[in-house]
């Protein structure tokens, strides 16, 4: 999953409020259960790499 305005073709972000990464870890928990995922196993790279974190943290099942 990319993070907003990281996307091939991305418009630029809105620079009045970008995303905490806390409200992109609830974001990513809609997506899994929207998908129907029952287990995931999550990885990045800098910023990704906290959000994996802040998300395992706040969704461990």
């Amino acid at each position: 999953v990319d993070l907003p305005g990281q996307e091939d073709d991305a418009s630029p972000l809105s620079t009045d409020k970008y995303p905490t990464l806390d409200e992109l870890a609830s974001e990513l928990i809609n997506i899994v259960d929207h998908l129907n995922i029952p287990q995931t196993v999550v990885f990045g790279e800098g910023a990704g790499a906290n959000l994996a974190c802040r998300f395992a943290m706040e969704y461990p099942s």
